[in-house]
């Protein structure tokens, strides 16, 4: 096996718009595949202004059925509350946990903490239906989420009879800038790929990058963890090039190899 099979993205640049300290793992599978990688985060993390809601939902969490919460961020920031208020993670033996993708269910495990559920699929409208099967009529739910999050999950399980209290437990932001070397190869056509995680995540490396600089884009290979994130990239006129199935970072760098080698 010749070393360019061992490491299937030799030769290419890939921009990793993950925030800082989430990007490892995506990045170290990058590189571990051969690839140049660029950090270059469009999204930050900050508290929200308020957490006066949150944290009496945190205190009688035995109000409630289930509780939702769909992504790594929202478990961190939850477990920050939960501490916060002098508790600890065994207050969370009072509710079922649903936890949507992957990422978000291995960061509760690292907490001891085991979701009751996770959907088959990494999406809002997976975990709507199947919750709905479970049957939520009459059932009180608490979602923690980042305060851009979309209303599809608590509108879906509201009409199915559910009273769900969708909750902001952390802020995102756009950064100041984008890091100089990432323009720059950008400017000079040396950025083969851009991986996106998140609607944000793209809709941030847009105004970032201002309507001439977003020209370029149309030059690199974009590549989107699921639906939601490529349906606003396509929303916003630009190709998608890869897609993560199932949504997470491992087949999102799968997808990045296939269509590398088939170019």
């Amino acid at each position: 096996m010749g070393s360019h099979e061992l490491q299937p993205l030799h030769g290419r640049t890939i921009a990793v718009t993950r925030m800082r300290g989430q990007a490892d793992s995506l990045s170290r599978f990058l590189r571990s595949a051969g690839a140049e990688v660029i950090e270059a985060p469009t999204i930050e993390l900050g508290p929200v202004e308020d957490y006066g809601k949150v944290d009496d939902a945190l205190r009688r969490l035995d109000h409630y059925q289930w509780l939702v919460l769909t992504s790594a961020n929202g478990v961190d920031a939850m477990l920050d509350r939960i501490r916060a208020i002098g508790l600890d993670s065994r207050c969370l033996a009072q509710v079922k946990i649903a936890a949507i993708g992957s990422a978000t269910a291995r960061r509760l495990t690292e907490h001891g903490v085991r979701p009751n559920f996770v959907p088959p699929e990494a999406v809002g409208e997976s975990m709507a239906q199947t919750l709905i099967e479970e049957g939520v009529k009459g059932s009180h739910i608490l979602l923690l989420v980042a305060d851009i999050a979309r209303t599809q999950l608590p509108d879906a399980l509201q009409a199915a009879g559910a009273q769900c209290d969708s909750l902001a437990v952390y802020r995102t932001r756009r950064p100041a800038a984008l890091p100089a070397v990432f323009v720059e190869r950008l400017d000079r056509g040396r950025i083969d790929w851009i991986t996106l995680t998140s609607p944000s995540s793209f809709v941030n490396l847009l105004s970032l990058l201002g309507p001439q600089r977003c020209e370029r884009l149309h030059a690199v290979g974009l590549a989107s963890i699921g639906p939601v994130t490529t349906r606003a990239i396509r929303e916003a006129g630009y190709s998608v090039a890869a897609e993560a199935d199932p949504h997470d970072v491992p087949s999102l760098v799968s997808a990045i190899i296939d269509a590398s080698t088939r170019d």
